[in-house]
Protein backbone atom coordinates (compact mmCIF):
# COMPACT_ATOMS: atom_id res chain seq x y z
CA UNK A 1 0.00 0.00 0.00
CA UNK A 2 2.75 2.56 1.13
CA UNK A 3 6.31 2.37 0.58
CA UNK A 4 7.01 2.86 4.32
CA UNK A 5 6.27 -1.36 4.85
CA UNK A 6 9.04 -2.00 2.87
CA UNK A 7 11.93 0.67 4.10
CA UNK A 8 10.83 0.46 8.13
CA UNK A 9 8.04 -2.04 8.70
CA UNK A 10 8.65 -2.31 12.29
CA UNK A 11 7.98 0.81 13.10
CA UNK A 12 4.44 2.27 14.54
CA UNK A 13 1.89 3.29 11.80
CA UNK A 14 -1.23 3.82 13.86
CA UNK A 15 -2.30 4.09 16.82
CA UNK A 16 -6.05 3.63 18.38
CA UNK A 17 -7.30 3.13 21.75
CA UNK A 18 -5.38 -0.15 22.92
CA UNK A 19 -4.86 -1.39 19.20
CA UNK A 20 -0.61 -0.78 17.94
CA UNK A 21 0.00 -1.14 14.44
CA UNK A 22 3.09 -1.19 13.09
CA UNK A 23 3.45 -0.14 8.84
CA UNK A 24 3.72 -4.35 8.12
CA UNK A 25 0.58 -4.82 10.67
CA UNK A 26 -1.17 -2.04 8.63
CA UNK A 27 -0.35 -3.30 5.18
CA UNK A 28 -1.99 -7.08 6.23
CA UNK A 29 -4.95 -5.36 7.61
CA UNK A 30 -5.44 -3.41 4.77
CA UNK A 31 -5.27 -6.13 2.62
CA UNK A 32 -7.65 -7.96 4.64
CA UNK A 33 -10.46 -4.78 4.00
CA UNK A 34 -9.41 -4.78 0.07
CA UNK A 35 -10.57 -8.27 -0.06
CA UNK A 36 -13.57 -7.65 2.14
CA UNK A 37 -14.39 -4.79 -0.84
CA UNK A 38 -13.53 -7.55 -3.73
CA UNK A 39 -15.88 -10.25 -2.37
CA UNK A 40 -18.62 -7.52 -1.96
CA UNK A 41 -18.37 -7.05 -5.36
CA UNK A 42 -16.60 -3.31 -5.57
CA UNK A 43 -14.54 -2.83 -8.17
CA UNK A 44 -12.08 -0.45 -9.35
CA UNK A 45 -14.34 3.38 -10.57
CA UNK A 46 -17.12 2.60 -8.00
CA UNK A 47 -18.13 4.62 -5.39
CA UNK A 48 -18.06 3.99 -1.58
CA UNK A 49 -20.18 5.84 1.37
CA UNK A 50 -18.58 6.24 4.42
CA UNK A 51 -20.92 7.55 7.16
CA UNK A 52 -20.41 9.00 10.54
CA UNK A 53 -17.17 9.86 12.62
CA UNK A 54 -14.05 9.10 12.69
CA UNK A 55 -13.32 5.07 13.37
CA UNK A 56 -10.33 2.69 12.82
CA UNK A 57 -12.74 0.67 10.65
CA UNK A 58 -13.20 4.21 8.63
CA UNK A 59 -9.62 4.55 8.52
CA UNK A 60 -9.01 0.94 7.16
CA UNK A 61 -11.92 1.06 4.39
CA UNK A 62 -10.76 4.25 3.14
CA UNK A 63 -6.95 2.95 2.85
CA UNK A 64 -8.19 -0.24 1.38
CA UNK A 65 -10.63 1.89 -1.40
CA UNK A 66 -7.21 3.43 -2.52
CA UNK A 67 -5.49 0.41 -2.81
CA UNK A 68 -8.42 -1.11 -4.92
CA UNK A 69 -9.10 2.41 -6.99
CA UNK A 70 -12.57 2.74 -5.21
CA UNK A 71 -13.67 6.38 -5.03
CA UNK A 72 -14.71 7.39 -1.15
CA UNK A 73 -17.52 9.73 -0.73
CA UNK A 74 -17.39 10.50 3.13
CA UNK A 75 -20.24 11.90 5.21
CA UNK A 76 -21.09 13.12 8.61
CA UNK A 77 -23.91 11.53 10.89
CA UNK A 78 -27.24 13.20 9.69
CA UNK A 79 -31.07 13.05 9.34
CA UNK A 80 -31.70 10.08 6.85
CA UNK A 81 -33.72 12.48 4.82
CA UNK A 82 -30.19 14.88 4.05
CA UNK A 83 -28.38 11.64 3.85
CA UNK A 84 -30.71 10.27 0.95
CA UNK A 85 -30.79 13.65 -0.90
CA UNK A 86 -26.63 12.98 -0.63
CA UNK A 87 -26.77 9.38 -2.13
CA UNK A 88 -29.03 10.82 -5.00
CA UNK A 89 -26.16 13.29 -5.89
CA UNK A 90 -23.59 10.56 -5.89
CA UNK A 91 -25.94 7.56 -7.79
CA UNK A 92 -28.45 8.43 -9.29
CA UNK A 93 -30.76 6.26 -9.38
CA UNK A 94 -27.89 3.53 -9.32
CA UNK A 95 -27.01 0.90 -6.38
CA UNK A 96 -25.31 3.17 -3.52
CA UNK A 97 -22.59 1.31 -1.78
CA UNK A 98 -22.41 1.92 2.26
CA UNK A 99 -21.08 1.81 5.34
CA UNK A 100 -22.17 2.85 8.31
CA UNK A 101 -20.34 3.66 10.82
CA UNK A 102 -21.56 2.83 14.84
CA UNK A 103 -21.95 6.59 15.10
CA UNK A 104 -23.91 7.13 11.99
CA UNK A 105 -26.99 7.81 13.40
CA UNK A 106 -28.91 5.92 11.21
CA UNK A 107 -30.86 2.94 11.51
CA UNK A 108 -30.02 0.39 8.48
CA UNK A 109 -33.95 -0.86 8.35
CA UNK A 110 -35.35 2.82 7.66
CA UNK A 111 -32.42 3.67 5.09
CA UNK A 112 -33.94 0.58 3.64
CA UNK A 113 -37.12 1.58 3.22
CA UNK A 114 -36.42 4.68 1.63
CA UNK A 115 -33.48 3.32 -0.23
CA UNK A 116 -34.39 -0.51 -0.80
CA UNK A 117 -31.67 -0.88 -3.71
CA UNK A 118 -28.88 -0.08 -0.98
CA UNK A 119 -25.89 -2.60 -0.80
CA UNK A 120 -24.34 -2.40 3.13
CA UNK A 121 -21.02 -3.12 3.54
CA UNK A 122 -20.82 -5.40 6.07
CA UNK A 123 -17.00 -6.27 7.59
CA UNK A 124 -16.65 -10.60 7.11
CA UNK A 125 -14.11 -11.12 9.81
CA UNK A 126 -13.93 -14.68 8.06
CA UNK A 127 -11.77 -13.55 5.66
CA UNK A 128 -7.96 -14.98 6.23
CA UNK A 129 -6.39 -12.05 7.79
CA UNK A 130 -3.06 -13.05 6.44
CA UNK A 131 -3.83 -12.76 3.13
CA UNK A 132 -1.80 -12.16 0.25
CA UNK A 133 -0.78 -8.81 -1.07
CA UNK A 134 -4.14 -8.10 -3.70
CA UNK A 135 -3.03 -6.56 -6.56
CA UNK A 136 -3.40 -3.03 -6.45
CA UNK A 137 -5.02 -0.28 -8.47
CA UNK A 138 -3.92 2.63 -6.94
CA UNK A 139 -2.79 5.33 -9.09
CA UNK A 140 -1.75 9.09 -7.75
CA UNK A 141 -3.46 10.54 -10.79
CA UNK A 142 -7.18 9.35 -9.71
CA UNK A 143 -10.09 10.76 -8.17
CA UNK A 144 -10.10 9.23 -4.59
CA UNK A 145 -12.44 11.41 -2.36
CA UNK A 146 -15.83 13.38 -2.41
CA UNK A 147 -16.73 15.88 0.27
CA UNK A 148 -20.13 17.37 0.31
CA UNK A 149 -19.98 21.27 1.01
CA UNK A 150 -22.46 22.72 3.94
CA UNK A 151 -24.70 23.84 1.86
CA UNK A 152 -25.34 26.87 3.43
CA UNK A 153 -25.68 28.74 -0.14
CA UNK A 154 -27.67 25.92 -1.45
CA UNK A 155 -27.79 21.94 -1.88
CA UNK A 156 -24.79 20.41 -0.58
CA UNK A 157 -22.46 19.93 -3.37
CA UNK A 158 -20.03 17.02 -3.91
CA UNK A 159 -16.68 18.20 -4.09
CA UNK A 160 -13.92 15.79 -5.76
CA UNK A 161 -10.22 15.37 -5.20
CA UNK A 162 -7.24 13.21 -6.81
CA UNK A 163 -5.03 11.26 -4.61
CA UNK A 164 -1.98 13.88 -6.46
CA UNK A 165 -4.13 17.04 -5.58
CA UNK A 166 -4.30 15.95 -1.05
CA UNK A 167 -0.66 14.80 -1.57
CA UNK A 168 0.24 18.38 -3.08
CA UNK A 169 -1.83 19.68 -0.50
CA UNK A 170 0.64 17.90 2.10
CA UNK A 171 3.92 18.39 0.58
CA UNK A 172 3.37 21.91 0.57
CA UNK A 173 2.72 22.30 4.02
CA UNK A 174 5.39 19.78 5.76
CA UNK A 175 8.05 22.31 3.80
CA UNK A 176 7.01 24.33 6.08
CA UNK A 177 5.45 22.60 8.95
CA UNK A 178 8.60 19.70 10.18
CA UNK A 179 6.22 16.40 10.18
CA UNK A 180 8.88 13.34 10.62
CA UNK A 181 9.14 9.65 10.79
CA UNK A 182 8.84 9.63 14.74
CA UNK A 183 6.26 12.11 15.04
CA UNK A 184 2.52 11.34 15.83
CA UNK A 185 -0.52 13.61 14.46
CA UNK A 186 -3.70 13.07 16.21
CA UNK A 187 -6.91 12.46 13.98
CA UNK A 188 -8.81 15.07 15.95
CA UNK A 189 -10.62 16.52 12.86
CA UNK A 190 -13.59 14.34 10.96
CA UNK A 191 -12.24 12.62 7.80
CA UNK A 192 -15.90 14.43 6.19
CA UNK A 193 -14.01 17.29 6.29
CA UNK A 194 -11.01 18.55 4.17
CA UNK A 195 -8.71 19.28 7.09
CA UNK A 196 -9.60 15.71 8.41
CA UNK A 197 -8.67 13.75 5.31
CA UNK A 198 -5.37 16.33 5.34
CA UNK A 199 -3.96 14.72 8.12
CA UNK A 200 -4.03 11.10 6.64
CA UNK A 201 -2.17 12.45 3.68
CA UNK A 202 0.65 13.76 5.62
CA UNK A 203 0.84 10.78 7.56
CA UNK A 204 1.33 9.03 4.24
CA UNK A 205 3.24 11.58 2.97
CA UNK A 206 6.14 11.23 5.52
CA UNK A 207 5.53 7.44 6.80
CA UNK A 208 5.06 8.96 10.49
CA UNK A 209 2.65 8.03 12.94
CA UNK A 210 -1.15 8.20 13.08
CA UNK A 211 -3.28 7.96 16.76
CA UNK A 212 -7.03 7.81 15.90
CA UNK A 213 -8.75 10.14 18.35
CA UNK A 214 -11.53 9.10 20.90
CA UNK A 215 -12.85 12.59 21.05
CA UNK A 216 -11.57 12.82 24.22
CA UNK A 217 -9.10 15.50 23.62
CA UNK A 218 -7.55 15.63 27.21
CA UNK A 219 -6.83 12.09 26.71
CA UNK A 220 -6.55 11.64 23.20
CA UNK A 221 -3.83 14.10 23.25
CA UNK A 222 -1.34 12.32 25.38
CA UNK A 223 1.71 11.21 23.50
CA UNK A 224 1.08 13.04 20.66
CA UNK A 225 3.59 15.70 19.03
CA UNK A 226 1.52 17.03 16.25
CA UNK A 227 -2.44 17.70 16.34
CA UNK A 228 -4.69 20.26 14.39
CA UNK A 229 -6.75 22.16 16.70
CA UNK A 230 -8.80 25.67 17.16
CA UNK A 231 -7.59 28.03 19.34
CA UNK A 232 -10.58 27.13 22.21
CA UNK A 233 -9.31 23.40 22.68
CA UNK A 234 -5.34 24.96 22.88
CA UNK A 235 -6.27 27.23 25.29
CA UNK A 236 -8.56 24.53 27.29
CA UNK A 237 -4.93 22.22 26.89
CA UNK A 238 -2.93 25.07 28.22
CA UNK A 239 -4.64 26.69 30.99
CA UNK A 240 -5.22 23.14 32.45
CA UNK A 241 -1.91 22.79 32.84
CA UNK A 242 -1.87 18.59 32.04
CA UNK A 243 1.40 17.49 30.76
CA UNK A 244 1.85 17.65 27.34
CA UNK A 245 4.25 16.44 24.22
CA UNK A 246 3.09 18.48 21.78
CA UNK A 247 5.80 20.14 20.13
CA UNK A 248 3.77 21.97 16.65
CA UNK A 249 -0.02 22.71 16.32
CA UNK A 250 -1.94 23.74 13.54
CA UNK A 251 -4.57 26.07 14.63
CA UNK A 252 -7.71 26.54 12.52
CA UNK A 253 -9.13 30.07 11.51
CA UNK A 254 -6.62 32.58 10.42
CA UNK A 255 -5.61 34.69 13.29
CA UNK A 256 -3.78 33.44 15.82
CA UNK A 257 -3.79 35.38 19.08
CA UNK A 258 -0.31 36.53 20.22
CA UNK A 259 -0.98 35.52 24.04
CA UNK A 260 -1.88 31.71 22.98
CA UNK A 261 0.95 31.81 20.50
CA UNK A 262 3.12 32.96 23.82
CA UNK A 263 1.68 30.92 26.20
CA UNK A 264 2.29 27.68 24.04
CA UNK A 265 5.64 28.64 23.18
CA UNK A 266 6.47 28.55 26.93
CA UNK A 267 6.18 25.00 27.08
CA UNK A 268 7.70 24.24 23.88
CA UNK A 269 4.57 24.29 21.47
CA UNK A 270 5.08 26.21 18.43
CA UNK A 271 1.80 26.88 17.17
CA UNK A 272 1.17 28.20 13.11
Amino acid sequence: MTPWQRHDPQRVALLSGHQQLTWLQLTRVINQYARFLQQAGMTQGDVLTLVGKNHPETVFLLLAAMQKGILCALTMPQPIISLCNKLATLYGAGQPWLWLAPSAGVAESTLLQQWPKIKRLRINSEVEFSAPCQRSCYQVEQLATLLFTSGSTGEPKAVAHTHQQHFASAEGLLREFSFTQQDTWLLSLPLYHVSGLAIIYRWLYSGACLKIGSGDLARDIQGVSHASLVATQLKRLLDNEQPLTLTRVLLGGSHIPPLLADQAAERGIDTW
